[in-house]
């Protein structure tokens, strides 16, 4: 008796241990099934496509350091890479808000919280440095609150006040901001080399803004006016192509930073689109090849500035063997 009575205590303990497994691998089940939706959902309206226009200037200026022969703290790059996605994730939610297509779920909680982090995380990269950062971060914040209230009455809004926030403010502090940040926060001086590294980059991130601009706001214009809108396009790339080619040839920078100029072809192919074709499809399709060149060339720089520091550091260890 008191063999089948452990016996049934024990099936018992056994059939409780399945059923509390059974309840916990649901529970597991439905929270990750949970996760994935929210990340889903998150990651649908956070616009992923413009985090390269921060994350790519970081990366470049990043190469270009190292191949002058500095090293890098990585953690302040992290923080400030971090920081910029999440600014640009809360101005995502929070124009899309402003502009009536926020859709379903916490837009304006999630925009904030967003904004919220950003503005952490730059707090502590502006411990112990210059007033560049400051300046830039004042800024960039003033930006985003002129964007976001054109969004919100963009009928309305004055034409002036779109091409100061956007086609203005935004490339330069996505180019030449973020290389100014990413200097100061290294610990470095900003060079000749630079600032025209900063300069291309944000020239190139104005014909993308102002290819998007052009083709929104003339969908419904004359081809005149449209046309018209790519000559702004056209002569910032020519300006890019020259501060390039002038990075590349300033003693001590990385001369294979010309292999930017392999996305040349892109931007004809998307200039002359934007130039010629009256058709507004063709049009967007050559804004968004302009993109493409964006992410092309800073690439190529951030490559090519990594390549040169590759063959520094090569030669130098050569060098060291032959002595030895």
């Amino acid at each position: 008796m008191d063999k089948h009575a452990r016996l049934d205590s024990a099936l018992i303990a056994w059939r409780s241990l399945v059923s509390w497994i059974r309840v916990a691998i649901s529970l597991t089940a439905a929270r990750v099934a949970w996760a994935l939706r929210s990340a889903r959902w998150l990651l649908a309206r956070s616009e992923i496509w413009t985090w390269r226009f921060a994350l790519l200037p970081i990366a470049a200026c990043a190469s270009a350091l190292l191949a002058t022969g500095r090293a890098l703290a990585w953690q302040p790059l992290a923080v400030e890479a971090l920081a910029a996605i999440c600014a640009l994730t809360g101005w995502a939610m929070a124009r899309a808000l402003a502009s009536g297509r926020r859709g379903e779920g916490p837009f304006l909680g999630m925009a904030i919280t967003f904004f919220v982090v950003a503005g952490v995380l730059a707090l502590t990269l502006l411990v112990g440095r210059g007033a560049a950062q400051l300046t830039l971060g004042v800024t960039a914040a003033f930006t985003l609150a002129l964007d976001l209230t054109q969004a919100r009455e963009r009928d309305r809004g004055k034409v002036w006040l779109r091409w100061l926030t956007h086609r203005i403010m935004t490339p330069a502090l996505l180019g030449l901001g973020l290389v100014v940040v990413t200097t100061v926060t290294q610990g470095s001086a900003m060079t000749p080399a630079l600032w025209l590294l900063g300069a291309a980059l944000s020239f190139l991130l104005f014909s993308v803004v102002q290819a998007r601009e052009t083709v929104v706001s003339g969908a419904r214009s004359e081809p005149h006016a449209r046309r018209s809108g790519a000559l702004p396009v056209v002569g910032a790339l020519a300006l890019a192509c020259a501060l390039i080619i002038a990075l590349a040839l300033i003693p001590g920078a990385p001369h294979a930073a010309l292999f930017a100029l392999l996305a040349a072809p892109i931007a004809i192919v998307a200039a002359d689109g934007m130039s010629r074709s009256t058709y507004v499809p063709a049009r967007a399709w050559a804004a968004r090849r302009l993109g493409l060149v964006f992410t092309v060339a800073s690439g190529c720089i951030a490559l090519g500035a990594l390549a040169s520091a590759g063959v520094a550091l090569a030669t130098q260890l050569i060098m060291q063997l032959i002595g030895g």
